[in-house]
C-alpha cells in the first residue's frame, strides 16, 4: 500500500535535513510522526522514525551528562516579560503574530515552535514583551525551557476550549512542577510565577458551553479570560489583565516650568515611592532630592515627600 504522505510531511522532512541541533531534529521527528497518516502503507516508515527518535533521545541524554545543553537568555524589554505556556496547537504562535510584529511559524500541526521567539505587544502607551515557547508536551520538554520560564516576569497559560481544557490544565501544572515552578502557591524549593490564563477558541461551536462548565469549577485566584485569537475576541481585555498582573506602574516625568513627557513613561514596580522613581531617573537626582510635585486625576501639583507612594499614570516633577 502506498504511503500517500501529505505535503506537510515533506515540508517537515526538509526541516529535519536542515536542523542543526539534536533537539531540533527530535522536535521535527515528533512533528513528522504527528502529520503522518496511520495505515499499513506507513507502518515501516513510522517504525523507522520511532527508531531515529529513540536514538536521538539517547544521544541527548548522553550529551547532558558530559556537556551543558543549549540555553537561551532573552533580554527583558518593555514593561515586563511574559512567557506563553500551552499544549501544541492551542494558538500561542497565532496570538504572538496577531498582537506583535514577531513572525513565529503557524501551522495546523504540532511542534512548529522549537526556539523562544520574542515579540513586543503594544498596550496603551507602553509595550510588553511576549515570548512564544515550544509546547509543553507529555513526552519531551527542551532542557532550556524551564530556565526561560523561571526568568519571565509572568506566565500566560493558553488553553484550547475545543480539546478538553481540564486535561490540558492538569498536565500543564504537572509539567511546571517538574520544572520547579509553582503558580498557585509559594513553596520552598520552587519558583513562584504570577500567571494569567487564556481560554482560546471561544468562537468554536460549543465552546461557550465548555467554558461555562470549566469556569464553574474555577475557584483559583487567577484571571481566566475567554478569547479567540482568530476572531479577535477579548484580546484587549487579555492585554489589560497581563499589564495588571505584572505589578508595574507608569510614571511620567516633568521638568520644572515645562510640559510633562507623556510619550515614554518610566516603568517602575507597584508600591514604589518618589525616592524610588528618582533613583530610576538618575542616582545624583535621588541623592539631592528635596521633594516632588504630583499631578493626576485628583491632585494638581501637590507637594509630596520622598516616601509618597506613586500610582499608575502619575505625573512627577522632582525638585532638588
Amino acid at each position: 500500500m502506498p504511503a500517500n504522505l501529505p505535503p506537510q510531511y515533506y515540508a517537515a522532512e526538509k526541516k529535519y535535513r536542515e536542523a542543526k541541533t539534536l533537539q531540533e531534529k527530535m522536535a521535527v521527528l515528533e512533528e513528522m510522526l504527528m502529520i503522518m497518516p496511520k495505515h499499513k502503507g506507513t507502518d515501516k516508515l513510522r517504525a523507522a522514525l520511532r527508531r531515529k527518535l529513540a536514538q536521538l533521545k539517547s544521544a541527548i541524554e548522553a550529551k547532558k551528562k558530559t556537556k551543558k545543553g543549549v540555553s537561551y537568555v532573552i533580554e527583558k524589554e518593555g514593561a515586563g516579560q511574559v512567557a506563553l505556556v500551552g499544549f501544541p496547537n492551542v494558538g500561542k504562535s497565532a496570538f504572538i503574530r496577531k498582537v506583535t510584529k514577531a513572525t513565529p511559524e503557524v501551522a495546523d500541526y504540532p511542534f512548529t515552535t522549537r526556539i523562544p521567539i520574542p515579540g513586543m505587544m503594544p498596550f496603551e502607551d507602553i509595550k510588553i514583551q511576549l515570548i512564544d515557547m515550544p509546547a509543553l508536551t507529555i513526552e519531551y520538554i527542551e532542557p532550556w525551557v524551564g530556565d526561560v520560564l523561571r526568568r519571565a516576569d509572568l506566565l500566560l497559560i493558553m488553553l484550547d476550549l475545543t480539546d478538553d481544557p481540564l486535561y490540558q490544565w492538569e498536565n500543564i501544572l504537572k509539567r511546571l512542577e517538574e520544572l520547579k515552578i509553582k503558580i498557585l502557591e509559594k513553596t520552598i524549593g520552587f519558583f513562584f510565577k504570577k500567571t494569567v490564563v487564556a481560554a482560546n477558541k471561544i468562537d468554536a461551536p460549543g465552546a461557550n458551553e465548555i467554558f461555562e462548565i470549566f469556569q464553574s469549577f474555577w475557584e483559583l485566584d487567577l484571571p481566566l479570560i475567554p478569547i479567540s485569537v482568530e476572531k479577535n475576541i477579548n484580546l484587549n481585555m487579555l492585554a489589560e489583565r497581563i499589564f495588571q498582573h505584572l505589578d508595574v506602574i507608569r510614571i511620567y516625568s516633568k521638568a520644572p516650568g515645562k510640559k510633562p513627557d507623556l510619550e515614554e513613561p518610566f516603568i517602575i514596580k507597584k508600591g514604589s515611592t518618589i525616592l524610588d522613581f528618582a533613583e530610576k531617573v538618575h542616582r545624583e537626582i535621588a541623592a539631592n532630592l528635596k521633594f516632588a510635585r504630583i499631578w493626576n486625576k485628583k491632585l494638581n501639583g501637590l507637594r509630596v515627600e520622598k516616601d509618597y507612594i506613586l500610582q499608575d499614570k502619575d505625573i512627577v516633577e522632582l525638585r532638588t
